[in-house]
């Protein structure tokens, strides 16, 4: 049998193994000597549309300098470096593989 996570089910929702989630697959975190902050990295793998737009939300005064990109697979490669890059890339063929149990049309992104 396959499954789309190995996140254990709720006990009142057997099947969600069977459908998509939307949890990160991965989390890492950065800390900047420069300004003394740390920020999270959430990595998560997915299809959006083609035409999809970022939501560029505040959610607080402290993150008025932050940013949402939306990136094709080449982009991010092209902007990641050390670790980050070898994690892009696990997650990239983790979706690959799960793209073809499934039988879809791979993207070139």
């Amino acid at each position: 049998m396959y499954y789309l996570t190995r996140q254990p089910p709720p006990a009142d929702d057997p099947d969600a193994r069977r459908r998509p989630n939307t949890e990160p697959i991965y989390t890492t975190t950065t800390f900047w000597t420069r300004t003394g902050a740390e920020y999270l990295t959430f990595w998560y793998v997915g299809r959006i549309a083609e035409d999809a737009v970022p939501k560029d939300k505040k959610l607080s005064s402290s993150e008025l300098d932050y940013t949402t990109h939306l990136l094709t697979h080449k982009e991010a490669l092209a902007r990641l470096w050390g670790q980050q890059k070898a994690d892009l890339e696990y997650a990239w063929a983790v979706y690959i593989y799960t793209l073809r149990i499934k039988g879809k049309q791979i993207s070139k992104g």
